[in-house]
């Protein structure tokens, strides 16, 4: 049973990021060498690659994911390969915090404060026309 599992929370974390640098890596908000970094730190952990073995392949849904998926898988092996040497007793080692993915520009982020504060003008302006609307309406009915 999963619950008795004593990594479980380490897979739990493992699952957060990848599913994190998933939806990164959807939007094209995270190139290729990003992704082996970011990939190879994680996979340092053989509970990380313990869980990617078992449930890497849900992560393919689409041919971009397929490319996602391919990469985990490659950072995956070599990593377990690395690891292969070591002749010290294996416990279950916490795993490394992975460097965030960065976006390929410094104009994203002001993109996206931008493309925010306009999401916030135009819902104050859809909701005051509402209001509007509403009180027309009200006072059109009492005639």
């Amino acid at each position: 049973m999963w619950i008795s599992d004593p990594d479980n929370h380490l897979k739990v974390y493992a699952n957060l990021f990848v599913s994190h640098w998933t939806m990164v890596w959807d939007l094209a908000e995270m190139r290729e060498d990003t992704l082996h970094v970011v990939a190879s730190r994680l996979f340092e952990s053989a509970v990380a690659r313990e869980w990617w073995k078992v449930n890497g392949q849900s992560y393919c849904s689409s041919r971009r994911r397929k490319k996602f998926v391919a990469i985990l898988s490659d950072e995956c092996d070599l990593a377990a390969l690395a690891a292969r040497p070591s002749s010290l007793p294996t416990s279950p080692d916490p795993l490394p915090i992975p460097p965030q993915p960065t976006s390929s520009s410094g104009s994203r982020s002001r993109t996206l404060v931008i493309g925010v504060a306009a999401g916030i003008g135009i819902g104050i302006l859809l909701h005051s026309a509402t209001r509007r609307r509403r009180v027309m309406c009200l006072v059109g009915s009492r005639s």
